[in-house]
């Protein structure tokens, strides 16, 4: 049982506030097409989680590719402004507008910690309807350091002006969940990751409404 209370809640947003995995595999693998790059199903699950400069950077290294980071990085950017701008809306996670009612009755502080740009944060939560929660969004960019890093949640916990310790987190890929560890936060495994160092899983938003009640300090 983790010993510290809880005092705010952290969301990763791909794949926890919204299903966007897809739509990031998707746009991924026609940016590899694009650029003649071979990446495995088992390779690619690996930059889950990290920032798109630090895929980039690591794809380079691996695949001896030709060109400057900043020639991949810009495409990507361009592409993925043009493909999720053109979504009609994303729909949140189901049970998830239900935890964030229950966290604003508690008067719980909440933040989004993402690995996307800044823009693509504004963009999903926009197109989600999900910005009406969320007064505190920080991204890798903000830090200059990619999950699984600690950068992203330190950052973000010292805008809350909430001790690390006291901070949960909630994370669906392995990156995201060693980074919630190393910046010494409760941090709660969303979905089907696979991995053993989360201090708590759950595959249904019901479920960490359960949690809630047993972490939260009490107000």
């Amino acid at each position: 049982m983790y010993e510290k209370s809880i005092e705010a809640v952290i969301f990763d947003m791909d794949g926890v506030l919204v299903d966007t995995e897809p739509h990031h595999i998707i746009l991924e693998q026609e940016l590899f097409n694009h650029f003649n790059i071979q990446i495995s199903e088992e390779e690619h699950v690996t930059y889950m989680g990290k920032t798109s400069e630090k895929m980039w950077q690591e794809i380079i290294k691996d695949k001896t590719l030709p060109e400057d980071v900043k020639v991949y990085l810009a495409k990507h950017e361009e592409e993925a402004k043009k493909y999720f701008s053109q979504l009609p809306d994303i729909p949140p996670t189901s049970g998830l507008t239900n935890t964030l009612e229950y966290l604003a009755e508690k008067d719980i502080p909440i933040a989004v910690a993402s690995s996307s740009s800044p823009a693509m944060i504004e963009t999903i939560l926009r197109k989600s309807g999900l910005d009406k929660y969320f007064r505190l969004t920080v991204s890798s960019v903000d830090t200059g350091k990619s999950k699984p890093e600690p950068d992203v949640f330190l950052l973000a916990a010292s805008q809350l002006n909430i001790d690390p310790h006291n901070c949960m987190v909630i994370e669906d890929s392995i990156n995201g969940i060693k980074a919630a560890k190393a910046a010494g936060m409760l941090c709660i495994a969303y979905g089907n990751v696979k991995e053993s160092i989360s201090d708590e899983k759950i595959t249904d938003f019901r479920e960490l409404i359960k949690l809630l009640s047993l972490y939260l300090k009490q107000h």
